[in-house]
């Protein structure tokens, strides 16, 4: 499953969608390109902006895991104290994946893992910094708070980045909000009228285009992280083998949350997928949203926003998956198209 959150923030004070158009309802631009061009990010700052928790380099690897954990976020800034800025961000994804390869060989059960986290010889030296430097799947690239939003969407479509730190005119190290691709496609869709590429579909625009990653339902969910963590993406298809390789199920970073607050269920990770996402669907049968190569851009964003997605599955007529359309997709066909 998919998660919109702001690193660092707790997933209680996320900031939705709504809060953040509603501070441009009172404006008005004839194109989505002027729209882009003259709304400064500044103007996308939530009235009560929470605390963003951060950790620094030199953070023992530990101890930002059990930051994440016990602050109930996915994925926060780092600092880097020497030269008094923020360099990257740090997931839980990368940290409970370097965790659990340093800690090969050794009693990986639910109720050894925390001790064997304090007391590792390996995780011992290791560092925050280090962790999310090697990595790579999460750059810091900021921009300052009275840059245009269209700096944003390019940074995020020419470099494929889920999210862009937001920092003072002033002072660079004053970090003031993040704005992820999710937010961003929110708000186009609220400008969707303003887009004479609307109509046009997948197949036209050359969405879904790029080959999908799969794991099957039958693989460890372990490996289906490992492919994430490996391919620097944010989630893969889950498929059937039995039913003639049709898509099953997207597994997504976010979901290496439900190893519990605690880790305390971190032995789920060795689970086969298809019991791996019992808990991530809370009991329920998986659903993955997917579309046909005729679906239209205004379409796509539409389905990806009301369910709070970060990509979707182009599916032949057998509901083999034969395309994705990421966020990042969507932004690249935004700039290509205005």
């Amino acid at each position: 499953m998919d998660s919109d959150y702001i690193p660092g923030v707790p997933r209680e004070d996320f900031i939705r969608a709504s809060a953040i158009s509603n501070s441009m309802d009172a404006v008005s631009f004839d194109t989505a390109k002027d729209y882009l061009r003259n709304t400064k990010l500044s103007s996308l700052f939530p009235a009560n902006r929470s605390q963003i928790h951060h950790v620094t380099t030199e953070t023992p690897v530990g101890e930002a895991f059990q930051t994440l954990i016990q602050q109930k976020i996915l994925s926060m800034p780092v600092f880097e104290e020497k030269s008094a800025t923020f360099v990257s961000f740090i997931d839980l994804l990368d940290v409970v994946y370097f965790i659990i390869e340093s800690l090969k060989g050794t009693d990986l059960s639910d109720a050894s893992f925390s001790q064997q986290i304090k007391t590792s010889k390996s995780l011992s030296k290791a560092t925050a910094g280090y962790v999310a430097g090697s990595s790579g799947r999460n750059p810091f690239y900021p921009l300052e708070e009275s840059a245009p939003l269209m700096a944003a969407v390019q940074l995020m479509a020419d470099n494929k980045i889920q999210r862009v730190p937001v920092v003072s005119n002033t002072a660079r190290n004053e970090l003031l909000t993040i704005v992820t691709q999710s937010h961003v496609t929110n708000l186009i869709n609220d400008q969707m009228d303003k887009l004479e590429f609307r109509s046009q579909t997948v197949q036209q625009l050359s969405l879904g285009a790029s080959s999908v990653l799969t794991v099957d339902k039958k693989d460890k969910a372990i490996n289906a992280f490992k492919l994430i963590h490996d391919k620097k993406v944010s989630g893969v298809a889950v498929i059937d083998s039995s039913n003639n390789d049709a898509i099953y199920a997207n597994i997504s970073a976010s979901d290496i949350k439900h190893i519990g607050e605690s880790a305390e269920h971190i032995s789920r990770l060795f689970l086969p997928l298809e019991e791996y996402l019992k808990f991530v669907c809370g009991g329920g049968a998986p659903t993955p949203l997917s579309v046909p190569a005729s679906a239209t851009y205004e379409d796509v964003v539409k389905q990806m926003v009301a369910k709070k997605v970060h990509r979707i599955y182009v599916v032949n007529e057998s509901k083999q998956a034969i395309g994705v359309v990421s966020l990042t997709d969507l932004l690249i066909a935004l700039v290509k198209n205005l």
